[in-house]
């Protein structure tokens, strides 16, 4: 597979032509690229090193970078099932990152997320289509 660096656009473009993927409008991709921008959700997050961590809509795994140099154990939920095989191959060998390949609003959550340490913060740049759903999804599992 194409070596990935999902802070660079041509690394990213070169990335989604090898593997055959285009960005779905249905799904609403865009992939974030700027790690500037990483770098301020995860602040603005308040994320604690340690702390469990759930990423919707990973793509190409930029925040998902951003949050595991920040010490999160991060749950990344992508329904792109392309996109998810790539990411379990990329971070196959990060303990901190597991990859569930699956459909937020469908998925098990307290299936796929370790929540015996408490608090679990939800970061993610989600496709505004889907927000309302998402949030309503996650207030039924906030206990």
């Amino acid at each position: 597979m194409t070596e990935l660096n999902p802070a660079s656009p041509s690394s990213v473009r070169r990335f989604l032509s090898a593997a055959g993927i285009r960005p779905s409008r249905r799904l609403g991709q865009s992939f974030l690229v700027d790690q500037g921008t990483a770098a301020k959700i995860v602040a603005a997050s308040g994320l604690a090193s340690g702390e469990a961590c759930l990423e919707i809509g990973p793509g190409l795994g930029a925040l998902t970078d951003a949050l595991a140099a920040a010490g999160a154990r991060v749950t990344a939920v992508e329904v792109d099932h392309r996109l998810a095989a790539a990411l379990e191959e990329r971070y196959q060998d990060n303990p901190s990152i597991t990859v569930v390949d699956g459909d937020i609003l469908r998925v098990d959550l307290s299936e796929v997320m370790d929540v015996s340490a408490g608090t679990v913060r939800v970061v993610a740049n989600i496709p505004y289509s889907i927000t309302t759903p998402i949030i309503e999804r996650l207030l039924e599992h906030k206990d």
